[in-house]
């Protein structure tokens, strides 16, 4: 976020292009991610790969995994559904 806030001050004290603002898109996206990631309590890498603890190796059942998976797809929805609405309102700013 830090990152994506510098990038945006820089942008606009350099008197570039309101256009140029999209390039902080993926510094939003990360940080959404680790927000969500922290707050779902759920990694999305392990989601996606149908695990739930890289350490253990516990197998989980076919429903588990299943319900886990979508609960990684969720957490990707959304990072990119904020990470979109954050670039839209820094392209908004004067």
């Amino acid at each position: 976020m830090t990152a994506g806030t510098a990038l945006l001050i820089v942008l606009e004290r350099s008197d570039m292009s309101r256009w140029w603002r999209i390039a902080a898109f993926p510094l939003w996206a990360m940080s959404a991610l680790g927000f969500l990631q922290a707050w779902a309590r759920t990694c999305v890498v392990l989601a996606m790969q149908g695990r739930c603890d890289a350490e253990t190796g516990r197998t989980l059942s076919a429903d588990e995994a299943a319900a886990l998976r979508r609960r990684g797809t969720v957490i990707m929805r959304r990072v990119v559904l904020v990470a979109l609405a954050v670039t839209v309102a820094t392209l908004a700013l004067p």
